[in-house]
């Protein structure tokens, strides 16, 4: 859910900046040591650990190329055992570039969190942990979006002061539909358009238009609440080395609904890129529950369907 709401911001900011849940190891004792928040934090107690799990979930802001101005911010969510039983844990940390990751005590009273204690091997406990996971992930995307406004004002994320004053509360996310599980009919790509398709750069950028009606009866066209790509045309430069991705989501549509609907985006081609024929590698439709269409240059030829732009 947490994936789906960030997509858009992950299109944007494209190697700038990585939103992300992944997994990854529970925070060492020396963290929480070293921060002087061991004994006041809310989590702790005399093991506040206990037996940790290798793994934990990782709500991850982290820059590739190591941007100063760029700091990795992290939630993990983690569950220990004690000999009272299982607590779910979590804790915000962050690493400064070319730092190591602290805990963020301007972060901890919104953030940090110790539930328990639940009896182990139970259904109920798994349930408690699932909940943690999904409020996390809510309160992960109200995150993203105070991080980028810091930036934005050209504050430091790993310093306190930025983080004054902003309230730190669950966004709204939605679930995914499970209700259509019985769905195996892939959607079909209706029509398509791309507008110009001859491109002259000068000094300026052109937009280029690409449409494209998509068509699924049962599940519909993949849009909140689906995790994985989704639908989209992807353009390859004469080189093979430049790619530009048309989006046909939920958040590009036009008109008509999912079961039904056209969808637009624009290529942005600047003054810099490669001049000559830009093709088409691509066009991947899918419904809100994974079934996929795949149409290569060859099949949008073959239906008379747009596939190439020339750039001069």
């Amino acid at each position: 859910m947490a994936d789906v709401a960030l997509g858009p911001i992950e299109r944007e900011l494209a190697d700038l900046l990585t939103v992300t849940v992944t997994s990854g190891g529970a925070p060492s004792r020396e963290q929480l040591g070293d921060s002087g928040l061991e004994v006041a934090l809310v989590m702790a107690t005399d093991e506040p650990f206990g037996e940790a799990t290798d793994r934990a979930v990782c709500f991850v802001i982290h820059s590739p190329r190591g941007l100063a101005s760029l700091p990795t911010v992290v939630v993990r969510v983690w569950p220990a055992e004690t000999e009272d039983g299982v607590w779910i844990n979590r804790l915000p940390l962050v690493c400064p570039t070319e730092g190591r990751e602290v805990v963020a005590p301007f972060l901890v009273p919104a953030l940090a969190h110790r539930l328990g204690p639940f009896a182990p091997r139970r259904q109920a406990t798994i349930d408690e942990a699932v909940a943690v996971a999904r409020e996390s992930a809510a309160l992960f995307v109200t995150l993203v979006g105070h991080y980028l406004a810091i930036v934005d004002e050209g504050g430091d994320p790993a310093a306190a002061e930025p983080w004054a004053g902003r309230e730190v509360t669950p966004a709204p996310l939605v679930a995914h539909d499970t209700a259509r599980v019985g769905d195996v009919s892939p959607p079909e790509l209706r029509s398509l358009e791309v507008a110009p398709s001859f491109v002259d750069l000068g000094q300026d950028s052109v937009r280029v238009a690409c449409r494209a009606r998509i068509v699924d009866d049962l599940s519909g066209v993949a849009g909140p609440g689906y995790s994985s790509s989704p639908s989209h045309a992807r353009f390859r430069s004469p080189s093979g080395q430049q790619f530009r991705d048309a989006m046909f989501d939920a958040s590009h549509r036009l008109e008509g609904d999912a079961l039904d609907g056209v969808y637009e985006d624009h290529l942005v081609l600047r003054p810099d890129v490669e001049r000559g024929v830009w093709a088409i590698e691509y066009v991947m439709v899918v419904d809100q529950v994974g079934n996929t269409s795949h149409y290569s240059t060859e099949d949008l030829r073959t239906r008379a369907l747009p596939f190439r732009i020339d750039v001069r």
